[in-house]
């Protein structure tokens, strides 16, 4: 998890820079979409780190995902994008922990520039 709190930071900086570009901009619902794209990415990111179906349903039970639901997911042979958006693993991976690890959110960033306009 120490190289997604690196990588967070990255992030970070670069939305900042592209609310300061697009902040004049009406792209509110566009933003909310970016969001939840890249929520969607960090989490297939989190799920291709468990390698194994084994540790992918533990984890997920570990996270208190549904046991029934976490056993379909860790054994699901469908894509890593798919299982990524399953909802064993948005339940294990809520959008507030994702926050808590260090996500900055782009809708956030970007209602806070416009606030300022």
């Amino acid at each position: 998890m120490h190289h997604m709190k690196e990588a967070f930071e990255d992030m970070k900086l670069y939305i900042r820079g592209w609310m300061n570009y697009y902040g004049i901009a009406n792209m509110g619902k566009h933003m909310i979409k970016l969001d939840e794209h890249i929520r969607h990415r960090i989490r297939q990111f989190i799920w291709l780190q468990w390698k194994k179906p084994r540790t992918r349903y533990r984890m997920l039970v570990k996270l208190k995902a549904p046991i029934d639901q976490a056993f379909m997911a860790a054994y699901s042979s469908r894509g890593k994008w798919f299982n990524s958006n399953l909802s064993a693993v948005k339940c294990a991976l809520p959008n507030k922990m994702l926050a808590n690890l260090g996500y900055y959110e782009v809708s956030s960033a970007y209602q806070h520039v416009r606030g300022k306009c």
